[in-house]
């Protein structure tokens, strides 16, 4: 799938269980259970691993202004 980005919402992500990364542009996270991450709009991300999160966004999430943006970090 590749990278992401959010045009326009901030996004708080909560690890329920399991672990993995995030790289946010060249910074990678690494990501367990009970850890969380802020991403802010416009910024480029992907996760990695085996994960179940709670994603919250603000102001609320809408397809249109998410694009994947495949590995073009």
């Amino acid at each position: 799938m590749g990278g992401v980005t959010n045009e326009v919402v901030k996004e708080l992500v909560f690890v329920v269980e399991g672990n993995g990364k995030i790289t946010i542009g060249k910074v990678e996270h690494k990501l367990e259970k009970q850890g969380a991450v802020l991403i802010f709009p416009k910024q480029k991300y992907f996760f990695e691993g085996k994960l179940k999160l709670i994603v919250s966004c603000s102001p609320a999430w809408y397809p249109e202004q998410h694009k994947n943006i495949g590995n073009s970090f």
